[in-house]
């Protein structure tokens, strides 16, 4: 189910056309910050324009998620597509027109289809959607909206902060009182681990998708590196580092804490079509 991603200058796919059967990229670092609520407006301009240009050849109009952290899936149409940026968390269209669009830091993007591409989605997967299981809802609401069998569609997981990374001891507290989660937590030496990606695994099962239609990204946002470089953006890499300043700096330790300069925060981006 784990795939490796196919790299293109500051771009990444899906290994294996067949692994994904619909156009989809994500952007690396190398491809810039993706997002004007953590870097300067124009630029972030210039580098999402570079982006589709590269790799929309055909134009399509990209539809920009705005994610609540909800449950909240909208299914759009040629006529209602008007909007660049919706409210939600989960886009689904059959229009060949429109791109959809995301811009992730840690959480999962889901993207969705079939082999003769009757609709594409895209989903944003944190751990508040994955606690309302939007990944099954998804796959719910595109068996009726598109009258495919659930067995029929695909699932692309794109890169996103994987258990080895996802220590949060006050969140795992919290989701433990959930006993759907507690298969999904761990703990060890390091603390508690949150594994969201095997939950949305599991819901998607859960709603009939076959294991063998789903397709994992294997790289961690928060770890994974190329030549040494990190490969994407990650708030928890950056919370970490701005934590572990603090508590040397509270310690008295300020040579060390000065050696630490937390990263700028950014975000990558994840998209999908039907061309």
């Amino acid at each position: 189910m784990l795939t490796r991603l196919d790299f293109y200058g500051g771009l990444e796919q899906l290994r294996g056309f067949n692994s994904f059967p619909a156009p989809h990229f994500f952007t690396t670092l190398q491809a810039g910050n993706m997002s004007s609520e953590w870097g300067d407006e124009e630029e972030v301009y210039d580098n999402f324009k570079n982006f589709l240009r590269q790799v929309m050849p055909r134009r399509p109009k990209p539809v920009l998620m705005l994610p609540e952290h909800s449950h909240k899936i909208t299914i759009l149409s040629p006529h209602q597509s008007s909007a660049w940026n919706i409210k939600c968390d989960g886009l689904l269209t059959a229009s060949p027109h429109i791109a959809l669009v995301m811009k992730p830091a840690d959480c999962l993007p889901v993207l969705m289809t079939t082999a003769d591409r009757k609709f594409v989605g895209l989903i944003h997967a944190g751990w508040r959607g994955t606690n309302e299981e939007i990944a099954s809802k998804a796959v719910e609401l595109a068996v009726s909206a598109y009258k495919v069998k659930p067995e029929e569609i695909f699932i692309g997981i794109g890169p996103g902060i994987h258990e080895c990374c996802y220590d949060d001891e006050e969140l795992a507290r919290k989701l433990l009182s959930d006993e759907r989660w507690r298969p999904f937590i761990s703990g060890g030496p390091l603390g508690a681990r949150i594994d969201l990606l095997d939950f949305n695994v599991r819901q998607l099962l859960g709603a009939g998708v076959k294991r063998e239609h789903i397709k994992v990204a294997e790289n961690c946002t928060c770890h994974s590196r190329e030549k040494n470089e990190y490969l994407f953006f990650s708030h928890h890499r950056v919370k970490r580092q701005s934590e572990e300043k603090a508590r040397l700096e509270k310690e008295g330790r300020f040579e060390e804490a000065e050696k630490i300069i937390p990263e700028p925060e950014g975000r990558h981006a994840a998209v999908v079509s039907m061309i």
